[in-house]
């Protein structure tokens, strides 16, 4: 994996993106200058208010159409990572993204991170809830044998080992996220 330095110094980091993007932006300025050109020698041949309602709408082609195209492609997958991600604040887990085949390959990669830290954290509180539902089960029957409320069959330190075990792997559990 290349240093924070490497990386700074690296001009193209998504190679296909980065390309794709630098593509259309050449073909928008040249198919600019070839309209700059034609509405030069119309200018010489026509009446200014047409030939300004051809500058507009020949603006509107060249540039604005396929700028909406382009950034619609990119900031779609954008919009709804973060509406994923606002999803995820929210602490909802349930949902995961969901992209074209389409979309871009970095911002693919990119949901599937997310997809996957969804999934690896939902499964991790569905452990750390069912150890807290055992932990629960076990303090109280045994609260219930000290207070001498109800008799019991079970051995008092035994299912104090039993908690202990429990505590352990929620410690554990727990212990495996890097928080600081």
């Amino acid at each position: 994996m290349p240093d924070r330095e490497e990386e700074r110094r690296r001009f193209f980091v998504e190679r296909a993106l980065q390309g794709r993007f630098m593509g259309y932006t050449v073909i928008i300025l040249v198919l600019y200058s070839l309209f700059l050109l034609f509405i030069q020698k119309l200018y010489t041949m026509m009446v200014l208010p047409i030939l300004f309602l051809i500058a507009v709408v020949g603006i509107l082609l060249i540039i604005l159409l396929p700028s909406m195209f382009f950034t619609h492609r990119f900031f779609g997958p954008l919009s709804r990572l973060e509406r994923h991600a606002q999803l995820m604040a929210s602490r909802d887990l349930s949902q995961k993204i969901r992209l074209r085949r389409g979309d871009n390959e970095a911002i693919r990669r990119l949901a599937d991170c997310f997809n996957s830290f969804s999934q690896n954290l939902k499964e991790s509180l569905a452990e750390a809830q069912r150890l807290h539902a055992l932990l629960q089960e076990k303090t109280a029957r045994l609260t219930a044998i000290l207070e001498g409320g109800k008799p019991y069959r079970e051995d008092p330190v035994a299912l104090m080992e039993e908690i202990r075990s429990l505590q352990n792997e929620l410690d554990q559990l727990l212990q495996s996220f890097k928080l600081i």
